[in-house]
This record gives C-alpha cells, sequence and structure tokens, in this order.
C-alpha cells in the first residue's frame, strides 16, 4: 500500500518545477516583455530658442532731427534759447544814390528767435547768413572786411585786438572779450563778446551781445550771430556811468575797457545769461548746405 505523505509530497515538487519553468518560458519567448528596469534620469536639454538678449542686435540711437531746417540751413537749440526759431529769406538792398553803406546787403537768410530769455535789449537775437561773394560786389566796406576776417579765421591769433564784423554797422566795437575759436557743420569761425557804440559809454546789459563769424568751409557764406547776453556785475543800461562824471569818464574810458575785458574774461562761462555754452552748442551744429 502506498505512503499517502510521500503522494503529497511528490505531487507538491511538481508543481513548484512546472512554476518555475513556466516563468523561464516567460522570459525567453519572443515578443515578451521585460520589467521595465530603473533608467538614469536624462538631463534638461535646453531649447532650440536661444535667448533675446543674445540674439537680438542692439537699435542703433536715432540721429536727432535738426530743430530748425530752412532753405538748406539747419541747427539746434536748447529749450532754454528759444520757444521758437523762424527762417526768412530778407530782400536784397542795392547800392543806390540815398542808401548808406551800412545799409547796403544781398539777399540773406536771417533765424529770428522767440521767447529768448533775454527781452527788451538793444540787439534782438538773430542768426544770419550772406553770401560772400554778392556782398563784397555791391559793398566796398564789406569786402575789406572780408578781407581782414579770413585770414584771422585762418592764422587763429589767441588775443585778437578786434574782430572784423559782418554786417556792416555805422558804429564801432567799444570792447572784445571771451574769444573763443569754434568749429561748426561745414565751417569755422569765432565768438567772442562785444558792445558797439557811437561814443565812449559803459559796458551794459542792455547792449552786451554774444557774436559769432565765420565762414563755410568752402567760402561761399558768412554764418553770424547776434545774441544778447547779460552778466551780474554789469549795470543794467548805459545810464550808469561809473563815478557819476561823464567827461571823466571818456576821458579813462581806454583804461575802462581794458579793466571791463579782464572782467569779463575772468567770468564763468555759465555765469552769463544765457549760459555760453548753450550759444556754442547752437553755433557748433549749424549746417549750410546750397
Amino acid at each position: 500500500m502506498r505512503n499517502k505523505n510521500s503522494d503529497r509530497s511528490v505531487m507538491a515538487l511538481a508543481i513548484v518545477l512546472l512554476v518555475l519553468w513556466g516563468s523561464m518560458l516567460a522570459c525567453t519567448l519572443p515578443g515578451a516583455t521585460p520589467s521595465p528596469a530603473a533608467t538614469p534620469e536624462t538631463p534638461e536639454m535646453p531649447t532650440s530658442e536661444p535667448s533675446l538678449e543674445a540674439t537680438t542686435a542692439p537699435v542703433p540711437a536715432e540721429t536727432p532731427s535738426p530743430d530748425v531746417s530752412f532753405e538748406g540751413i539747419s541747427f539746434s537749440y536748447d529749450g532754454a534759447l528759444a520757444g521758437r526759431v523762424t527762417g526768412e529769406i530778407v530782400p536784397a538792398v542795392p547800392p543806390g544814390e540815398d542808401a548808406p553803406f551800412w545799409f547796403i546787403e544781398p539777399e540773406h537768410f536771417d533765424f529770428i528767435f522767440e521767447g529768448y530769455p533775454l527781452q527788451g535789449t538793444f540787439h534782438s537775437p538773430r542768426i544770419f547768413i550772406y553770401p560772400v561773394a554778392e556782398f563784397e560786389a555791391i559793398n566796398e566796406a564789406a569786402a575789406r572786411t572780408f578781407t581782414q576776417l579770413r585770414p584771422l579765421l585762418a592764422e587763429k591769433p589767441a588775443d585778437p585786438r578786434s574782430i572784423p564784423f559782418i554786417p556792416v554797422w555805422n558804429a564801432g566795437p567799444l570792447m572784445l572779450a571771451q574769444v573763443r575759436y569754434l568749429d561748426f557743420e561745414n565751417g569755422s569761425g569765432v565768438r567772442f563778446l562785444s558792445q558797439y557804440g557811437q561814443a565812449a559809454s559803459p559796458i551794459n546789459n542792455n547792449a552786451l551781445f554774444y557774436a559769432f563769424q565765420g565762414l563755410t568751409a568752402d567760402g561761399r557764406f558768412l554764418v553770424g550771430a547776434v545774441l544778447p547776453v547779460s552778466h551780474p556785475s554789469l549795470p543794467a543800461d548805459s545810464m550808469e556811468y561809473p563815478g557819476g562824471d561823464t567827461m571823466a569818464f571818456a576821458e579813462a574810458f581806454p583804461t575802462y575797457v581794458a579793466d571791463m575785458e579782464q572782467q569779463l574774461n575772468a567770468q564763468p562761462a555759465d555765469s552769463f545769461k544765457p549760459a555760453l555754452a548753450l550759444l556754442d552748442a547752437l553755433i557748433e551744429s549749424i549746417s549750410v548746405s546750397r
């Protein structure tokens, strides 16, 4: 008779072998899917789109347009100098029997300043452009002035005794201060402070002006300016004579002028009204393309 326990052991061993054989068969059959194994984490790759900072080319700054452009003449100015500047064509005044020499001028261009910081002064603020050849042809006094101006601008003396001035006036310079040579867009010239008169007169804030005399590089045009300036050290007008004695003042006038020139030359450029740097920048921006 058989032992039942022995039969049960044989059956259990057969079942175990059957299970193991099935597992091995599953691992080797084609198309079998193995259990997923843990894989190392894939590092994050940079996106293919480059950064804006790396690819965007710097945008060039826009060139500011001139504040004034008229008949081929342009320039810029600080808002402290004017609310508006307008250009105009001034008709010629030809020679005539009744025309004094200081009236005779060719057709030229004037630029008038509205809202200038000094009001009620003897001179009105203006920039003017004259054709040189036409001026020389009709006005002998102007022709002589141009003959003197050309070598001065070429040689640029540091301390000139006088500076030729166009337009021609029926008055003469009383003083000269703050001389400086400047280049503008297509030419060069000289700026200075002056006061004109027909007799000895105190240097004062009503008559003092910033002047510029320049020539374009081709010599065809005179570029000029008359722009009133003031300084706290000066009297308001010509009625305030030093010492109150007009005769004594006239006799000592050369010494007085030398003292005033020295005094004004010693003043900082920004102590004048308007500041000389603002006026210089205006002049340096002038371009004459005609």
